[in-house]
């Protein structure tokens, strides 16, 4: 059976540089870590959180592989301009995508991190392009959204994935 993401252990690819948690990477001998945080500082990298964001990140770069097959789907979410991957119920399938790549590409037209907007769950990232001179309508705000059936459910999210706030 597959090794349980909590279980997993953290190591340094000695190819990549980078602290990482996929399954057969310790094929190269590499020592083995029981967290992000000792295999970034055992392997003189600086962990450190962002004061203002929050964000934690290893300086030596890093990759979840638990985080990322957890949330592999992607959409476009318009109130923010963005591509993301936190879960959410009942997004159409207009907006879904396989991975950032496609979406960026869709919605901004490169998938290019420079060019794109989006929020990886698996590193709390928001990568943002260059301002634009266009000012961005508001959101419409949740009270205001409109209510429709979707099947055997109701939703309100296509509105919310919308820059129309007329609903």
């Amino acid at each position: 059976s597959p090794t349980s993401c909590y279980s997993r252990k953290w190591r340094l690819n000695s190819y990549s540089g980078i602290c990482n948690n996929v399954i057969g990477d310790d094929d190269n001998g590499n020592d083995e870590y029981d967290s992000l945080v000792e295999c970034c500082e055992m392997n003189n990298g600086d962990f450190d959180t962002d004061a203002e964001s929050g964000t934690r990140r290893c300086s030596l770069g890093q990759y979840d592989e638990c985080c990322e097959m957890n949330f592999s789907e992607w959409y476009y979410f318009a109130p923010n301009n963005a591509c993301i991957n936190a879960p959410v119920f009942g997004i159409p399938d207009e907006i879904k995508y396989d991975s950032r790549s496609a979406c960026c590409y869709d919605k901004f037209g490169s998938d290019d991190e420079e060019d794109c907007a989006s929020v990886n769950l698996c590193y709390d990232e928001m990568e943002t392009p260059d301002p634009t001179d266009e000012p961005t309508p508001a959101p419409t705000p949740c009270n205001q959204r409109k209510w429709r059936p979707q099947g055997d459910k109701c939703t309100n999210v296509i509105e919310c994935m919308s820059n129309d706030s007329n609903g």
